[in-house]
């Protein structure tokens, strides 16, 4: 019975060293992945760091992570697929879960583009405006008193307007030639 307990006892001890944890997975495969995204071009720029990683065992060498990735101060959930081949991990990060990168980068896009417009607003506002309607309508000037006919084209229109808005404002005005 002695001797049974200890084959079992040597196979377990065994058997512990030989099978890898999923806890030591998920740290070995963290710093793998923490040293592609310091080194490699394609994400360096972006200084990703990685917060937490937990691995789980799907079947056989076959292991399923999840990363939490922090990027611009918020953390972003990633799915990572991890083969183990003898003591060597392969893993691998589809390209879909780094979305948030590119949704925040069109954020940031989106909001340049909205305070440029809003500075183009505002800037127009300042200036004088004129606003014909239709071909052949009348232009008239923002706080100019009278309406100017012109059966010219637009650009004629527009000096028009913007002389009748100089005269009421009482500036010189500067034909563009």
């Amino acid at each position: 019975m002695r001797s049974l307990l200890l084959v079992l006892f040597i196979v377990f001890a065994v058997g512990c060293n030989y099978f890898i944890s999923t806890d030591q997975i998920a740290k070995d495969v963290k710093e793998q992945i923490q040293q592609e995204f310091d080194t490699q071009s394609q994400f360096k720029d972006y200084h990703f760091k990685i917060r937490d990683l937990t691995v789980i065992k799907q079947q056989g060498n076959q292991y399923k992570g999840l990363a939490e990735v922090e990027y611009e101060g918020q953390v972003h959930r990633i799915a990572v697929n991890i083969l183990m081949d003898g003591e060597k991990y392969i893993w691998e990060i589809p390209a879909e879960n780094f979305n948030f990168v590119r949704n925040s980068e069109l954020e940031k896009y989106q909001k340049e583009l909205d305070d440029r417009l809003n500075s183009m607003q505002l800037e127009a506002e300042d200036h004088l405006s004129y606003s014909r309607e239709t071909e052949g309508a009348d232009a008239k000037a923002d706080g100019a008193d009278e309406t100017y006919y012109s059966e010219e084209d637009v650009q004629s229109a527009a000096e028009e307007a913007v002389e009748a808005a100089a005269m009421a404002e009482g500036e010189t005005v500067y034909e563009s030639q």
